[in-house]
């Protein structure tokens, strides 16, 4: 008799995986491969008779109801093909399953639970193969992710002297994969068929040949859901919903990425092509409640405004099934089912502005693991906008709040450094007006002086007693600032949560906050 069950894959212990080499091509093609093992899984599925039905895709996880009399049968065979494909065999995965139950939740819990005991019980690293032993003059490890044994030598990233360097198999696959799948990835995705070629490595992302103080600069913004989590336990009773759910957050991060790649990449080519006419920008984590991407320093304050027009008035209300011509083969194609609450999604990010030498794996976990979880933990009931320039690698060794705390000796309070929504407009506008604002003390018809500014701020920071009310401000340091200027100061100031972050801020995000 056949039986209905819910199958899981998830990959674990992605840190080996995905950002192991500051290499932008291996990154993208790990990245991808994730993303391209839930396609697999979902062909193998159907070419074992299961009627797969997908319920949930992420970046690295996929959830399936499927039908069949062999179980243990499909799972083996899955399993197999995981382990011997080669480009899938470097990364670890865990499969499980459960009998669907009228009990949705409970048998979606059991299953992350299962699959964490997986995970507790593997190795955090593939163990990799060993070069073999005639070719004496391989180097140890990889030359790209310093870790595994490089197993041959690999034509296509030469060294100064000419060389082809000697790489992993893991690496190998991945880089491989990264550079060919990259156009199709973003033209299946978003359907723009006349894209640009996308860039091949950070550097050509920040270097551009214009003579900004940003040049050779790179902004990584990250971004994940505020208690998605929360809110599919709350709300995905059944697998509709769950199917429903991540119909949802899939097409509005699409249809975000598409009006984005028309709107600026395609409409500001002089901004956004290199010389060369490859696109600078770069997806780093896609699916699920997680986005990253890296763009050039002068874009990525831009690009962080657009994300929150995007979404800020997203409800959970509005989720709806595509229509049978929209998506003839949507297995729930037309059905009605709908969230009756009004909830909004909102986001917790970060922006981390950084050299394009930087390591990208201190990076994306300083944006990840400390700026995005620091606005978590300060409130999950809106957007949150956590910003920082690293000016020098020194600032990564420290988490977000010590590194501020050390930063201005005490002074401001690192909650207060976030850009939310306030009284006078949603975390996009304040975005738009600090911008426009700062732009406008630029002006040589302001004439506000920079240099002032530093030095104030300077002494704020040495001198806990020191007033630093905007009204003091203009009575004092800032007596001689023009009308034009005293307006746009009073509008930064409403921007944030006090005025030391105000004036902290600003100073700090002089040249980064660009309209």
């Amino acid at each position: 008799m056949t039986e209905t069950h819910l199958i899981r894959l998830e990959a674990i212990n992605l840190a080996p995986i995905l950002f192991d080499t500051r290499d932008l091509s291996t990154i993208r093609g790990s990245s991808l491969l994730l993303l391209d093992a839930v396609q697999r899984v979902t062909k193998w599925l159907a070419e074992f008779g299961c009627n797969p039905v997908s319920l949930s895709q992420g970046a690295s996880m996929g959830l399936w109801r499927v039908q069949t009399t062999q179980l243990e049968h499909v799972l083996h065979k899955i399993r197999s093909h995981l382990c011997q494909d080669p480009q899938l065999t470097h990364a670890t995965f865990v499969l499980t399953s459960t009998a669907e139950s009228s009990a949705f939740q409970d048998s979606n819990e059991s299953l992350l639970a299962s699959q964490r005991w997986a995970q507790m019980q593997s190795l955090s690293l593939v163990i990799p193969p060993t070069p073999p032993p005639d070719l004496a003059t391989v180097p140890p490890s990889c030359e790209l992710d310093g870790l595994r044994p490089a197993t041959k030598k690999r034509r296509g990233i030469n060294r100064d002297n000419g060389e082809p360097t000697f790489l992993s198999e893991s690496t190998a696959a991945r880089r491989s994969h990264g550079r060919d799948a990259k156009q199709s990835f973003y033209r299946s995705l978003t359907g723009i068929d006349s894209l640009p070629p996308f860039a091949s490595e950070f550097e050509d992302i920040a270097v551009s040949s214009n003579t900004s103080a940003l040049n050779g600069k790179m902004a990584v913004f990250y971004a994940d859901g505020n208690s998605f989590g929360q809110i599919q336990r709350d709300h995905c009773t059944g697998p509709k919903q769950q199917a429903l759910w991540d119909h949802f957050i899939r097409s509005t991060r699409r249809d975000f990425l598409t009006v984005f790649l028309k709107d600026e990449v395609l409409t500001h080519p002089d901004q956004w092509l290199t010389d060369g006419g490859e696109i600078r920008f770069e997806i780093l984590l896609w699916g699920g409640d997680e986005v990253m991407f890296v763009m050039p320093g002068t874009l990525g304050w831009r690009f962080a405004q657009r994300f929150f027009e995007s979404f800020e008035d997203t409800l959970l209300s509005s989720a709806r099934f595509p229509t049978a011509g929209e998506a003839p083969n949507h297995p729930f194609a037309d059905d009605p089912t709908r969230f009756e609450t009004e909830v909004r999604l909102s986001h917790a990010a970060a922006l981390v502005f950084c050299h394009h030498h930087a390591p990208i794996h201190r990076i994306q976990k300083l944006a990840r693991e400390d700026l995005a979880e620091f606005a978590k933990e300060t409130d999950r009931s809106k957007d949150h906008l956590a910003c920082l320039a690293l000016e020098s690698f020194d600032h990564l060794g420290s988490g977000f709040a010590s590194a501020l705390q050390e930063r201005y000796k005490g002074r401001l309070e690192p909650k207060h450094c976030l850009i939310s929504a306030n009284d006078h407009g949603t975390l996009a506008r304040n975005l738009a007006e600090i911008a426009s604002s700062i732009d406008a003390l630029k002006a040589p018809s302001t004439d506000f002086p920079r240099s002032q500014l530093r030095s104030f701020v300077t002494s704020a920071i040495r001198s806990s007693e020191k007033d630093i009310s905007l009204k003091s401000a203009l009575e004092s340091e800032f007596r001689n600032a023009t009308p034009d200027a005293r307006q746009e100061l009073e509008n930064l100031k409403n921007r944030f949560s006090t005025q030391t972050a105000f004036w902290f801020q600003t100073e700090e995000l002089w040249d980064y906050a660009r309209p």
